[in-house]
């Protein structure tokens, strides 16, 4: 198995609304191995993943590999960008090994691959006259959907927020190449109490094999879309069994990005490697001056991460996992502490002063993430050396970046006119710019960090919300395929927007 970490759970604190997450039925503090399959049980689930990897690892034809553009950068809700740099992969799982690699997917090309360093992932360019072929994951990874028209989904009453999340997830290199080939079956984990028992992976591999059918050769223009939408009514029925807000409230809008975090999570609870975790250990979380002279921060940094490995394995958040690292200093005693946390989402403030009408690059909101930040009030830091809650500084910075980077842009404010009214919402208007391609994040990385290449990021899909309140609108996704973008409204006709 290759190095994977966990979908960060305290993530959530990133998210104003919680109830989507499952209930954790288990114990933090207790972790008692779960049993192993019974013999039943065990047959019954190799039944049903040899029938759905014969139905989903049908051979399609080698196409011929081109770089697609796209029209000029638009105002964006929420995007999620992956690397298309040729460079070769050091440190990566036997899951993207094997996907990078597939002759199915990969034609001649393959990618190399080697052990994993301490401190997690390391990238370096590729080159040595030809013998290391270049990874473009964007460009190799989307096979199973070169040969297909697109499909809209159908709305089964306010499901536009589901319908432009599975958008985005189908049309995402590489993961949705990982369960479109059939290489998830292996990892599914039935008795994993935080997952769906393995229900809504296989329903997400369903959906997939609906949407790009093997052998389904497309025999008019590229660039039409499928007459007819296809009703994901069964991925929407494993979806309520497990998810109680989508279920207890038919009908109602909910947030998509709210419902992509829950996605993730469940798919990644599905395949998690590890059947018995290690019990937590108690102690400090944070590295203290003494520590980071005695120790340093990359060594630190190793062990956090080693820490989710050790209790957290999936290709999911192999793919997308990153780390940040959060340092606060006193501003009594100049105290300072620092700590390293797995992300899966950049949940970025919108520009400073973005008004309706002004336009500001996404540079702009992700310096205003790693911003230094003043804690005070009810904010308060508990410094260690004051022994009481004190003022401080805050200030956040990337320390590993991950292959596929997945961003939410926090459009909205909440506000009260009192402590005793609730909160209105309003949406910041103002329009944020995006680089389709080569976002280069290494400004943004911390100078401690062993992540020395950069990495740049091609944007590949959108999940965009009109309208002026959470709990209302429509959501839309725009997606690059093959041969271009694509625009993705429920029902309607994809509507082609350009190469």
């Amino acid at each position: 198995p290759g190095s994977i970490a966990r979908l960060l759970a305290p993530l959530a604190g990133f998210f104003p609304d919680r109830r989507l997450q499952r209930p954790r039925t288990q114990s933090r503090d207790v972790k008692p191995p779960l049993p192993p399959l019974s013999a039943s049980e065990e047959a019954v689930l190799e039944s049903r993943s040899k029938v759905l990897a014969a139905a989903l690892s049908s051979p399609s034809p080698s196409p011929s590999r081109r770089r697609a553009s796209a029209p000029p950068s638009r105002r964006l809700d929420s995007f999620f960008v992956i690397s298309e740099q040729e460079m070769q992969v050091e440190g990566c799982s036997s899951d993207v090994e094997e996907v990078l690699s597939d002759q199915g997917s990969w034609g001649s090309a393959s990618a190399s691959c080697s052990g994993v360093s301490p401190s997690g992932t390391r990238w370096r360019r590729s080159g040595g006259g030809g013998r290391s072929p270049p990874l473009s994951p964007l460009g190799t990874a989307q096979k199973h959907m070169r040969s297909q028209r697109p499909v809209g989904l159908r709305n089964l009453g306010n499901t536009c927020f589901l319908n432009a999340a599975l958008q985005a997830l189908v049309h995402t290199p590489l993961l949705a190449q990982f369960f479109a080939r059939g290489h998830f079956v292996r990892d599914l984990n039935a008795r994993n109490p935080l997952g769906t028992g393995g229900d809504l992976a296989l329903a997400f591999a369903a959906l997939l094999e609906q949407l790009f059918p093997p052998g389904r050769l497309e025999r008019s223009s590229g660039r039409r879309a499928s007459a007819s939408a296809l009703s994901p009514d069964a991925f929407l029925e494993t979806l309520c069994r497990h998810c109680p807000l989508v279920a207890e409230q038919p009908g109602a809008q909910q947030d998509a990005h709210e419902v992509l975090n829950f996605l993730l999570d469940a798919l990644h609870e599905d395949l998690n490697k590890i059947r018995s975790p290690p019990s937590y250990k108690e102690g400090r979380d944070f590295l203290s001056e003494d520590d980071i002279a005695c120790r340093g921060e990359e060594r630190f940094a190793a062990e956090a991460w080693h820490d989710h490995l050790q209790r957290h394995r999936s290709m999911l958040v192999d793919l997308c996992q990153g780390q940040l690292r959060s340092q606060v200093r006193c501003c009594e005693c100049s105290y300072s502490s620092v700590t390293f946390d797995p992300f899966l989402f950049l949940s970025l403030p919108m520009p400073p002063g973005l008004q309706r009408g002004q336009k500001a690059p996404i540079e702009a909101a992700i310096t205003a993430f790693c911003a230094e930040e003043k804690l005070e009030g009810d904010d308060r830091w508990g410094c260690p050396r004051c022994e009481r809650r004190v003022s401080a500084l805050k200030r956040l910075s990337l320390w590993k970046l991950p292959l596929l980077l997945l961003v939410h842009l926090k459009r909205f404010s909440f506000e009260a006119s009192s402590w005793e009214a609730v909160p209105e919402a309003w949406k910041i208007e103002g329009e944020v710019s995006v680089p389709l391609q080569q976002l280069n994040l290494m400004d943004y990385v911390s100078e401690m960090s062993p992540q020395r290449v950069p990495l740049h990021y091609d944007l590949f899909a959108t999940v965009d919300h009109e309208g002026s309140s959470p709990h209302s609108g429509h959501y839309t996704a725009a997606c690059r395929r093959a041969d271009g973008w694509w625009r993705f409204d429920d029902s309607k006709a994809p509507e082609f927007l350009g190469e």
